[in-house]
């Protein structure tokens, strides 16, 4: 028997074949770090508890790889004996394999082509708390499988943070077994980053101040290969680097590369890692954890319509099993580089991707298959409006019927492992005849960049000798997808190298995959192409149009590079694209940037397109327009005919044939926006429309016409008619035509409720009167209130009237409604202060 006898779960073991002996499936919590990734399988298999295949689901290729590679030599077999793993591109699993690690993916896919799983007896889905959608499509086709045609086979969940009870009440005949292994206390730091301070800048910092503190090797979290570059090329700058060995950890890797960073080092290591390192992994010497709180989990990009990784918070949970990995053989400390107000905030468990994923390629996956994806077991149904959203596409796209029947078209594409939309690009390129380099753009998109930026060399990659691999067509010269496909032919006439990759700042291993990827997605288009010695790439930008068709952008300003999208946002064309002076572009991937503070949409991957094929492609929605224009800078109105695509603007024609009337409205819309003012719009206008306010809110009964955006409206039209230049508009009497439009009567009313001014006593000099909303305001000096016996009123309503009472210096000291408060109150201090100050003026 294999040496297990150091792992938690082996002494256990016990409780666990009890448990499956009492029950059908199992539910297994168990701490990182207890063996159950690698100890589980190989124990239910030595022990000859199962005698078919055990397949374990890994959410990641990594895992998957090393966890098959540990397992294998710890039973003395060779990988692909007894012990095998399937993971994208690798299939080293045989017959006479009996326990496979697998990809989640990798298991869908099973599921779908052996729709009995005949030869396995056990699927046991390792880390079920990430929660993939295949993980949840998988467990639920099982469960249908187990409640229908093979009672016989078990299913296993197994996680350190697991809703068990949730789980126990899904899959009927389940045991629950939970194990506890001695953890070391682990001590939790909250630093998060200052104002403007870089991740990497702050890592350092964090180093620099624990390093000698405890011992023990580092690991720190973060969300891509990205910040992983950054923080290791910051770190290999700092002066204390040399005590350290620095390596990076990500699922690109080999086999051999992992292993390096994986094992015992004499030297102390720093590992930045991408969360592949928070479980299954077991990386041992680990004693600090600086935890960046972001991950790449799954989303559903709207503007691309497919699903994604992208940067986001980890849930607690998440953030506990990283901070674990730092007390496995001692005490540690886990360094948070963010508040604890914030981690608060933190949800406590991932979203399960189910719930929150565009769910197209698996619904088509299903209905290939005759499943109704509405019918099967869910352990987490998705939402009503999320099937509906997604039969409706693919009922349009003709790839399934109403009835959720798949369609011969659909049946194409679903043999691709792609989004349906991509997979509808697949078969237009191929009908078009640029399949290859379709197929290897789409690679290149579905993962990183292939340039090594700052030491990439253009002049290396691109050549006259490298340009006749494409096709001799102008199709993709104002194109970064031309670029794209040069690096592929670079990289693959070196066989890949890495040193001949590097030289040029190419990624030698991304460019490898897209050519894996990209022979695969032919070969599933009925290619089969081993050898791109020619891409055909004429019709390339039209099949792309087809396909990302909603992302199309079209020029707003060529100095600034800026586009205005279908849906009229803003997005930027990037520096490093070799798109020039273009009226429409076509991105393939949009992006979020931070620049100057603000949140942009940046392009990549863009690529010039023909307005023709704008035209034609869009010719049953692009709609003919035609309006009059005003032009705000030479104020002359034309008629502009154009054509309008979504809410972008083309095509433009104009005219000077405008009648009397359209001049008229294009000022009244100028006017109502504001972008023009008017010379006589004064102080008396303001006046006289605040008195109408004034009279409408205190005096409704009277019936005076409101000033409302329609009589604005009417009263610009009552200016601008008749007239035929901005000088003779710009001039006219607003006071006079303002008063035309009320009747007689309602500015004698007007003058009644509202007058311009007042006397406060007879035979003395009137004060101007201020509406202001519901008051009637008047600015008086203390010296003119004296022997006035009573408050101020407006006659006809006796309406008292605000008074801002004025020191002799003009300024306010007192508002009040009641003069004779003010007498026997605050006037009092205003006296004492004041009189002192101005002794020439009159004091009672």
């Amino acid at each position: 028997m294999a040496d297990l006898t150091n792992l938690p779960i082996f002494k256990s073991f016990d409780q666990i074949e009890k448990g499956l002996g009492e029950a059908k499936n199992l539910i297994l919590k168990s701490p990182t770090g207890s063996g159950k990734s690698l100890g589980l399988p190989i124990l239910l298999f030595q022990k000859k508890l199962v005698s078919g295949q055990i397949l374990v689901v890994q959410p990641r290729r990594i895992a998957a790889r090393s966890l098959a590679t540990k397992a294998a030599q710890l039973i003395n077999s060779e990988i692909g004996d007894r012990i095998g793993y399937q993971v994208r591109f690798e299939n080293k699993a045989s017959d006479k394999s009996k326990v496979i690690y697998l990809t989640d993916g990798i298991l869908f896919r099973k599921i779908l082509s052996d729709r009995f799983l005949s030869r396995v007896e056990i699927v046991i889905f390792d880390e079920f708390h990430e929660r993939s959608l295949q993980m949840d499509t998988s467990l639920a086709l099982l469960k249908k499988l187990q409640e229908t045609k093979r009672p016989n086979i078990r299913i296993i969940l197994t996680s350190a943070t697991i809703e068990t009870n949730k789980l126990k009440n899904y899959l009927s005949s389940s045991k629950i077994i939970e194990l506890f292994i001695k953890n070391y206390p682990v001590q939790k730091l909250y630093r998060p980053l200052q104002n403007n301070e870089s991740l990497w800048s702050r890592v350092c910092i964090e180093i620099k101040k624990i390093k000698t503190e405890i011992d023990g090797d580092i690991l720190i979290f973060v969300s891509g290969f990205y910040e992983i570059s950054k923080i290791i090329k910051q770190i290999h700058a700092q002066s204390w680097s040399k005590t350290f060995s620095v390596y990076p950890l990500h699922g690109d890797m080999s086999l051999g590369e992992q292993e390096r960073v994986i094992k015992k080092s004499e030297k102390r290591k720093i590992i930045v890692s991408t969360n592949i390192a928070e479980t299954s992994l077991t990386i041992e010497g680990v004693r600090i954890v600086i935890d960046t709180g972001f991950a790449k989990r799954s989303s559903f990009d709207p503007i691309r319509r497919i699903n994604v990784l992208l940067p986001q918070k980890i849930s607690k949970s998440s953030a506990d099993q990283r901070c674990g990995r730092a007390g496995r053989t001692s005490s540690g400390y886990c360094i948070r580089l963010w508040s604890e107000n914030d981690h608060h905030s933190r949800s406590e468990m991932e979203i399960p991707s189910v719930l929150k994923l565009e769910l197209s390629e698996i619904y088509l996956s299903l209905c290939a298959v005759d499943e109704i994806p509405q019918s099967i077991p869910w352990l987490e149904f998705p939402s009503e409006s999320s099937f509906l959203k997604t039969k409706e596409f693919l009922v349009e796209a003709d790839l399934i019927d109403k009835n959720n029947k798949i369609t011969t078209k659909g049946l194409e594409v679903s043999k691709f492992p792609l989004s349906p939309s991509l997979g509808l690009g697949l078969i237009e390129a191929k009908r078009y005849g640029c399949l290859p380099a379709f197929s290897l753009i789409l690679a290149y998109i579905d993962d990183r960049s292939p340039i090594i930026d700052k030491e990439f060399k253009e002049d290396i990659i691109v050549s006259q000798d490298s340009e006749t691999f494409l096709e001799n067509e102008a199709s993709l010269n104002n194109s970064d997808l031309k670029l794209l496909l040069l690096i592929w032919v670079f990289a693959k006439r070196s066989s890949f190298s890495f040193k001949s990759c590097s030289n040029a700042g190419v990624h030698s291993n991304r460019c490898k995959i897209a050519d894996q990827l990209a022979i695969r997605y032919c070969k599933l288009a009925d290619t089969n192409v081993t050898d791109f010695s020619f891409l055909k790439t004429k019709k390339l930008p039209l099949v792309l149009l087809k396909i990302f068709s909603h992302q199309l952008a079209y020029s707003l300003s060529r100095g600034k590079k800026t586009f205005q999208s279908l849906n009229g946002s803003t997005f930027h064309l990037s520096k490093r694209s070799r798109v020039k002076d273009s009226n429409w572009v076509l991105p393939l991937k949009i992006t979020e940037k931070i620049i100057k503070g603000q949140v942009s949409l940046e392009m990549e991957f863009a690529t010039e397109i023909n307005e023709e094929d704008v035209i034609s492609l869009f010719e049953k929605t692009i709609l003919h327009k035609n309006e009059v224009f005003l032009n705000p800078e030479t104020r002359k109105v034309v008629r502009r005919k154009f054509l309008q695509l979504g809410e972008i603007k083309f095509r433009f024609e104009e005219s000077d044939d405008i009648s009397d009337e359209e001049f008229c409205l294009a000022y009244v819309d100028e006017l109502k926006s504001g972008r023009l003012s008017l010379k006589n719009w004064d102080s008396k206008v303001e006046s006289f429309l605040n008195r109408i306010n004034y009279t409408n809110e205190n005096y409704p009964e009277y019936e005076i016409q409101n000033f409302d955006d329609d009589f604005r409206e009417s009263l610009f039209f009552e200016i601008c008619k008749g007239t035929r230049s901005w000088k003779e508009i710009k001039n006219r009497n607003v006071l006079n035509i303002l008063h035309s439009m009320y009747l007689d009567q309602e500015i004698e009313l007007l003058d009644k409720i509202a007058p311009i001014e007042i006397r406060l006593r007879a035979n003395e000099r009137s004060y101007r009167i201020f509406y202001k909303g519901s008051d009637a305001i008047v600015r008086v000096k203390i010296q003119d209130l004296y022997n006035l016996k009573s408050h101020p009123k407006i006659p006809f309503t006796d309406q008292l009237i605000m008074l801002e009472i004025l020191a002799p210096n003009d300024r306010c000291v007192q508002v009040t409604k009641n003069l004779n408060e003010f007498w026997d109150g605050s006037y009092i201090q205003i006296k004492k202060e004041l009189s002192g100050r101005y002794p020439k003026h009159e004091w009672r």
